[in-house]
């Protein structure tokens, strides 16, 4: 893509304490480029870094004054996650209110409006087309592996204001992996301690990472991720009743709070 501007992004997150960082180049047709290291951002996952570096440069390309000789912008990517869903956030996810086919909310959606919301904008101000490219990581790309460098620096500037998403976390009861599906939503009562606890601002619902702690409950140890339209702090222990008949678990009523941790 000769005539086009590209623009190599990446994303980045460890744990313990979880920190993420982005990166980002931008290569104009003069054979020039410029590299972008944004502060990082504390509790991040790392779908919402991969995004956050796509709505960053998407922000710097606004500031060029001229793009004259373009053809398009190419965004090019090593995230899966982003380039199997643009079209979804851009089609299809606003008409379902950012609700999935099965019913669960879409992660991120705050972030994905952001990005359509600026590709839009770029179409209407310099008349060109967003693309997203997915690129190999880790394969010798040199304009990817910079941008792989740039995030790892980036996680390291990240402070605890910086923040995409409220993610309340707390120390967990077992060592047992998340694990989707673990937990089924039978119209049963059963006792759930909140590992992390998540407000879903455009569906405006809870996420909670839980665990069962009721040891004659079949699912005894399972960790999943479960919806509820009220607060369930992380921490403590709820008695609930899950829904039943859906695809994915969801609470129908909270009996009452146990104790805190």
């Amino acid at each position: 893509m000769d005539d086009y501007l590209v623009i190599y992004t990446d994303g980045s997150s460890a744990p313990k304490p979880r920190k993420g960082g982005v990166g980002f180049r931008i290569l104009f047709l003069d054979g020039t480029y410029k590299d972008f290291l944004p502060n990082g951002y504390w509790g991040a996952t790392n779908n919402e870094m991969e995004l956050q570096a796509c709505i960053l440069a998407l922000k710097e390309v606004l500031k060029i004054n001229d793009l004259r000789g373009y053809k398009g912008i190419n965004i090019c990517t090593d995230s899966q996650y982003i380039v199997d869903h643009y079209k979804n956030a851009m089609f299809n996810w606003p008409k379902q209110k950012w609700i999935r086919s099965n019913g669960e909310p879409v992660l991120n959606a705050q972030q994905w409006k952001e990005l359509i919301r600026l590709m839009k904008r770029i179409g209407d101000t310099f008349h060109l087309c967003v693309n997203f490219e997915k690129v190999k990581a880790h394969c010798g790309i040199e304009d990817n592996e910079a941008v792989d460098g740039l995030a790892k620096s980036s996680r390291k500037t990240a402070f605890r204001s910086n923040k995409i998403s409220e993610h309340n976390v707390r120390r967990s009861k077992f060592k047992n992996k998340t694990v989707r599906g673990s937990i089924k939503g039978e119209g049963q009562r059963i006792r759930i301690h909140i590992v992390t606890s998540s407000y879903l601002k455009v569906q405006k619902i809870f996420r909670v990472k839980a665990e069962v702690v009721s040891e004659k409950n079949k699912y005894f140890g399972g960790t999943d991720f479960i919806l509820s339209e009220s607060l369930m702090r992380a921490g403590h222990v709820y008695d609930v009743i899950l829904k039943d008949g859906l695809d994915h678990c969801s609470i129908e009523k909270i009996v009452r709070e146990i104790k805190k941790e």
